[in-house]
């Protein structure tokens, strides 16, 4: 059996010398402070953990469903969903999806549904062009 430090302080980098490194890296971010950023973008998906939610995907798919998990790197598990399809000349179609998993790079936006709003809107009369893909 592999013997542990005493003190944790032993397993902590030199904060000098990784100041040093953050400057001669120039713009990259160090491999922590990554770490730590895709944690803080997943954050905000726990307050809406069991909600409903719009979803935006990168190729520009409007998915609407109940938030059931996510992860660090925003992969979302989205149940009861359906995606709204629209179109100029005719209304807002609404396609069925069930139990959805998106991985988190084809996430662009996720937000809350307003149910009032939501509930007032005339899906049939909706008219607009489709979302174009995000060009990266």
């Amino acid at each position: 059996m592999r013997e542990v430090p005493s003190t944790i302080s032993s397993l902590e980098p030199n904060p000098v010398r990784t100041r040093a490194r953050d400057v001669s890296v120039g713009a990259r971010a160090p491999q922590r402070a990554r770490a730590m950023s895709a944690k803080a973008a997943a954050a905000p998906l726990a307050s809406m953990l069991n909600a409903r939610v719009h979803l935006i995907t990168n190729d520009g798919r409007h998915v609407v469903g109940t938030l059931r998990g996510f992860d660090q790197v925003t992969n979302v598990i989205l149940e009861d969903c359906s995606e709204r399809v629209y179109s100029s000349e005719s209304g807002v179609e609404e396609a069925p999806l069930g139990l959805y998993m998106i991985r988190g790079d084809n996430v662009a936006l996720v937000g809350p549904v307003d149910e009032e709003l939501d509930a007032g809107l005339d899906l049939a009369e909706t008219r607009a062009a489709p979302l174009k893909p995000i060009k990266f």
